[in-house]
């Protein structure tokens, strides 16, 4: 990767790096109760087309232990109401290389 890059990106930036073949991978994640990034991994042409929508990702990941179990107590997720999904917004202010 060149010198120029920077910890942030702007989508303007991130499009230039993907057109340059120096990104060819983008990772869409939340952090789990334990603190874990987790999500999904996207082709970067195809993550710049999908960035204004988000992602779907089960509501699973944030709530469970760090041995993947279902917790108690959460009103977002739980056996008793399913475990849907959420849309996942990518925040490029919180994005690095």
């Amino acid at each position: 990767m060149t010198d120029e890059i920077n910890d942030r990106l702007t989508r303007d930036r991130l499009g230039e790096l993907v057109q340059a073949h120096e990104i060819n991978t983008v990772m869409l994640g939340v952090p789990d109760l334990m603190g874990r990034l987790k999500g999904k991994s996207f082709d970067a042409l195809h993550f710049l087309t999908q960035l204004p929508a988000g992602s779907e990702m089960c509501a699973y990941i944030l709530a469970s232990d760090v041995n993947m179990t279902p917790l108690d107590g959460f009103g977002l997720t739980g056996w008793h109401e399913g475990y849907g999904d959420l849309r996942v917004v990518p925040d490029l202010g919180a994005s690095g290389v």
